[in-house]
C-alpha cells in the first residue's frame, strides 16, 4: 500500500514539469463514468463516490501548484450516446444527470467554488 506522501507526490507529478517553466495551467476536469445513483462504501469504478474522489484529487493537485490558474468542468451533464460496453446507457460523466439532478460531484464542486471544506 502507498503511504499518503507517495500518493500526493504521484498526484502532483504531471504538473510539476509545467510549474518549473512557470507556465500557466488550466485544468480540464474530465470526469469519471458513473452509473446514476450507484453507490459503494468506498470509491469504486462507476460509483458516484469514485467521481467525487476523482474531483477531490484534482482539487488537491491544483490547490498546491501556483501555476494552475483555473479549472474547467468538461462534462456538465450526461449525454446520450450509441450503446456499447464502455458506455452503459450513454456518457455518464456529468456533474448532473440527463434529468439535471445533481450528483455528489455537483456538491463537491459547490464546496470548492464556495471555498468550503
Amino acid at each position: 500500500m502507498l503511504r499518503p506522501r507517495d500518493a500526493a507526490t504521484r498526484e502532483r507529478q504531471p504538473l510539476t514539469e509545467l510549474w518549473r517553466f512557470r507556465l500557466a495551467v488550466v485544468i480540464g476536469l474530465d470526469g469519471a463514468d458513473t452509473y446514476p445513483a450507484l453507490h459503494a462504501t468506498s470509491p469504486a469504478p462507476w460509483t458516484e463516490e469514485y467521481w467525487t474522489a476523482h474531483l477531490e484529487m484534482n482539487h488537491r493537485v491544483s490547490g498546491c501548484i501556483d501555476a494552475v490558474v483555473d479549472e474547467q468542468v468538461w462534462h456538465v451533464a450526461d449525454v446520450a450516446t450509441t450503446p456499447g460496453v464502455m458506455r452503459v446507457g450513454g456518457d455518464e460523466k456529468g456533474v448532473v444527470t440527463r434529468d439535471r439532478l445533481p450528483r455528489g460531484a455537483a456538491w463537491t464542486l459547490r464546496r470548492r467554488w464556495r471555498g468550503e471544506r
